[in-house]
């Protein structure tokens, strides 16, 4: 529980710091009607003041750069928090080659036809076994271990003190005696099982149909959850349980698996071309190219049948930070000891790609309910280095109903960079004046900027969404300084709709 109240005051903390002023609250629920009539027409609602669009898509291979006057890279230096601000955009600017839709779209499951399929490529003739989390004595004597350690002044873990780790043995030796010895594993073949939601007083609220399997010799897993069938999970918010759209798969080729990690997210992450060298230092640790890693992601989706529906939109190399805690509990870095890559894959949507992120944005303030239902974007991506081993993650699937407009007309670039210069040094006003980053204040840099398509919520709902037209801004926040280390904060994310200049939130999807 003191892991739990800790977790949630930091998280706090962090809104509190983050409260928008006026000026700068995300647009809310957006007048969709009056988007898709923009979108058909290219004139903007009466009421938004903003000045006709004048260019229209007029064949299947739009010149973009022509017709919204975008230049293929973006140099840009803004300002703001009285100085203690600096925004540099450095980017080559990245644009579609098919007319931009706006397309319905719903949250789909991993069916048993395509895990199956993904079973045979992946898994093969492996032994593999369910997955037990169970509370058995095996399974209690290790927690009942490790506290020990800290009532004994052994270690140290920063949240517990000697006195509340004696309480928790106390209650831990209750519940060994109560607790069962264990059912032996039980071998899988890749079928789904219906799985319960509970809370943690043990109250049911819903079913889904997924699977935890492991290889105990290889360390080999596999990990599928899909969406909740249960109404009054989505609607209830009962009990603290996370209301949600998006199922999830994760793969692990065995306990070898490349997962780079930084604690702090203190080193740059490295954004490459297929046709870059392999950066100064990166090279002691992978031998693998960039050209290499392009190529590798590709055959990775072709060999999972997934080539026609996706293709490698990014690929970046993650550092693996040697890193540990002192006694006091701090995390303290000492370096990097070695790269890996990270893939990224985007759907295609009548030849568009959509866009995503891994982290949720400078939006972090838009948590006006923690309970508010989220459906996050799909994305899917593949780790791996120079060895065998690899890991691969899907999550949110989603497939396409109607479209709603086939070429939708947008807002010319500049006046998207309008936008960008306004709202952005006032979204990150309050991060620039933390005290606690010194004189120097923040530096943000980006490096991407695309456009693409991107899921925005219709009508409140988790159960349908739009894919529109959007520009994504990636900023990478250094915010660590000799005396304060918050660390890196890449890949966060500035989302404007390209059709009417709103801002996207993409926690809460609208």
């Amino acid at each position: 529980m003191k892991r739990s109240f800790v977790f949630m005051i930091a998280l706090l903390l962090l809104l509190t710091a983050c409260q928008p002023t006026p000026e700068v609250d995300a647009v809310r629920q957006k007048n969709q009607a009056d988007m898709i009539d923009m979108a058909k027409s290219g004139q903007p609602a009466e009421e938004t003041g903003r000045e006709p669009v004048q260019v229209r898509v007029e064949a299947k291979q739009p010149d973009f750069w022509a017709l919204y006057d975008i230049p293929e890279h973006l140099y840009r230096e803004l300002t703001g928090a009285d100085g203690r601000l600096v925004i540099r955009i450095d980017a080559d600017v990245k644009v579609p080659s098919k007319a931009m839709p706006i397309v319905r779209v719903h949250p789909i499951d991993f069916s048993q036809a395509f895990v199956s399929q993904l079973w045979d490529k992946l898994i093969g003739d492996t032994e593999m076994y369910v997955e037990s989390y169970e509370r058995t004595k095996e399974v209690i004597a290790k927690q009942m271990e490790y506290y020990l350690s800290i009532a004994n002044g052994e270690y140290n873990n920063g949240m517990d003190t000697p006195d509340e780790a004696r309480d928790i043995l106390q209650d831990l030796q209750k519940e060994y005696l109560a607790a069962p010895e264990g059912k032996p594993p039980q071998r899988t073949d890749g079928t789904l099982q219906k799985l319960e939601v509970t809370s943690e007083a043990g109250a049911y609220w819903a079913s889904y149909t997924g699977l935890e399997a492991y290889d105990p010799k290889t360390y080999k897993r596999i990990s599928i959850r899909n969406n909740c069938d249960n109404d009054k999970l989505m609607k209830g918010k009962g009990e603290g349980l996370p209301v949600t759209r998006g199922a999830n798969l994760h793969y692990e080729s065995s306990g070898n698996t490349p997962h780079p990690y930084d604690p702090r997210e203190r080193y740059p992450r490295i954004w490459v071309n297929r046709d870059d060298p392999l950066p100064e230092g990166v090279d002691q640790f992978l031998k693998t190219t960039p050209a290499e890693a392009w190529a590798k992601a590709e055959y990775f989706l072709d060999k999972m049948g997934l080539a026609d529906a996706f293709r490698v939109a990014a690929v970046r190399l993650m550092p693996d930070v040697d890193w540990e805690v002192d006694p006091l509990g701090r995390t303290i870095t000492k370096g990097i000891k070695g790269y890996a890559y990270q893939a990224h894959f985007a759907r295609m949507v009548r030849g568009v790609p959509c866009s995503s992120t891994q982290r949720y944005s400078v939006y972090l303030f838009a948590f006006k309910d923690l309970t508010a239902p989220s459906w996050q974007p799909e994305q899917m991506e593949l780790w791996f280095d120079d060895g065998p081993d690899f890991s691969f993650s899907w999550s949110s699937p989603q497939a396409t109903d109607e479209v709603l407009v086939e070429d939708s007309a947008l807002l010319p670039f500049g006046t998207i960079l309008d936008t960008v210069d306004k709202r952005l040094p006032l979204l990150l006003d309050d991060y620039a004046r933390d005290e606690r980053l010194g004189a120097e204040g923040l530096t943000v840099d980006i490096r991407r900027v695309e456009l693409g398509l991107w899921r925005i919520r219709e009508k409140d709902s988790v159960e349908t969404g739009l894919l529109v037209p959007a520009w994504c801004f990636y900023l990478d926040m250094d915010i660590h300084t000799e005396d304060y280390d918050g660390g890196r904060r890449p890949e966060d994310l500035l989302i404007v709709n390209a059709v009417d200049g709103t801002l996207i939130d993409p926690w809460n999807g609208y």
